[in-house]
């Protein structure tokens, strides 16, 4: 009996100050009732006109709302997040009083009106801790307007979804390339990267007729027109500052990350970012595991994005399959780059590389504190550089955490 009761209470739109002020209102038209009191009657009967109003008014309040949440492609782990919700309302009239919420970081925002089909944008500020997908609960809005006695909620968005990317820290990309030429067994072949030199396509290296293809800021014009014909300047090749790295995923069995694990994610993630700053290199991004992806193309921001996606996401376990890392390794297409491989344990990627093709990778094993003083750990909290999603607010509240 109790138990139904109990939930017959919870299906009632009225909070502990609306169930008491009904209480109170049903006691005095009852008592009215009985002992034939006019004045008491008619007392109880406009007490409960107050609370019908209250309980249509909040009700229409959230009828016809929608809210669409605007969220970056990517995020940064350990870095404020700020996100914003699109609120509208789709019929003619205008919303007093609302509260919106977001129950998973905690966060509240207080629409004091909004006018007939009118859009107000809200603003929020978190963090969110770990790499991985992140879900986002439905968005609630409710109201008590106009007397808090009645309060009617609605879900006006539906879950999302945000990717985490790994935690950024701070690289020198020069000791980077120095640390490359000291550790990698490959100087001096194919595979070593090259510092860019910033004006070597001011230099022209001669005339030559023009192509289809070519930009008419190219053409040379007095010549073409001593020549008869659009001849084009032809410049100097640059060099490449390619850069294939190998991320060896390695935890121990039935782990699913390891703080090593995310210092390694962090470093790999760092690399591509820096190296995506430089636009026009050629960059291979190998995830080793037990399904070992290639990712290859040319340094910009559909290719970091898709980067930090992958790294995000990544496969781990407590070793590599070697033998089809090398099968994505042989393919001749690949162009010319330094190899660096960073794990996150003692690995044997580098041997199993170096046996079944022509790479002399360098190896960078983070558990054997090998040197990194190109790479400085940022601690979660403190944000790193700013990212791709990552706008530096006001401050983080503590919210939602990844799923590795």
């Amino acid at each position: 009996m109790m138990d139904w009761l109990q939930r017959l209470i919870a299906k009632l739109p009225f909070r502990r100050e609306g169930l008491a002020t009904a209480g109170l209102v049903l006691g005095i038209i009852i008592t009215g009732l009985i002992k034939s009191i006019n004045l008491v009657l008619l007392l109880g009967s406009f007490l409960a006109a107050i609370v019908l109003a209250n309980v249509f008014l909040a009700r229409r309040q959230v009828h016809s709302l929608e809210a669409t949440r605007i969220l970056p492609d990517l995020v940064h782990a350990g870095e404020p997040l700020t996100w914003r919700l699109k609120l509208r309302r789709t019929d003619g009239r205008r919303v007093l009083g609302l509260m919106v919420e977001e129950t998973d970081v905690r966060q509240k925002w207080y629409v004091d009106e909004l006018a007939a089909k009118g859009i107000a944008f809200l603003e929020g500020t978190s963090t969110l801790p770990q790499r991985g997908v992140v879900r986002w609960r439905a968005l609630k809005a409710s109201s008590g307007y106009p007397f808090g006695l009645a309060y009617f909620e609605r879900v006006i968005a539906q879950e999302d979804e945000i990717l985490v990317a790994p935690r950024l820290g701070a690289l020198h990309r020069g000791k980077l390339r120095h640390w490359l030429r000291m550790h990698s067994p490959s100087q001096g072949l194919a595979r070593v990267a090259l510092i860019r030199h910033p004006a070597a396509q001011m230099e022209i290296h001669g005339l030559r007729p023009f192509r289809t293809g070519d930009s008419p800021r190219w053409v040379h014009w007095r010549t073409s027109a001593r020549r008869g014909e659009l001849m084009v300047r032809e410049f100097e090749d640059l060099p490449n500052d390619n850069l294939m790295l190998v991320v060896d995923p390695i935890v121990p069995e039935g782990e699913t990350t390891t703080p090593q694990l995310e210092r390694t994610l962090a470093l790999a993630a760092t690399i591509v970012h820096e190296w995506c700053r430089q636009k026009g290199d050629r960059f291979i991004l190998v995830l080793g595991g037990p399904k070992p992806k290639l990712l290859q193309g040319t340094t910009s921001r559909p290719f970091l994005i898709d980067a930090l996606r992958e790294l995000a996401l990544i496969q781990c376990g407590p070793q590599t399959d070697t033998s089809a890392l090398s099968t994505l390794l042989s393919d001749p297409s690949l162009p010319a780059a330094a190899c660096l491989v960073v794990a996150s344990e003692a690995s044997n990627i580098g041997d199993a590389l170096a046996e079944d093709s022509a790479l002399r990778p360098a190896m960078l094993n983070l558990s054997a504190g090998d040197d990194q003083s190109f790479f400085e750990w940022t601690p979660a909290g403190l944000g790193g550089t700013p990212g791709l999603g990552g706008t530096p607010g006001l401050g983080g509240t503590p919210g939602l955490g990844g799923t590795p």
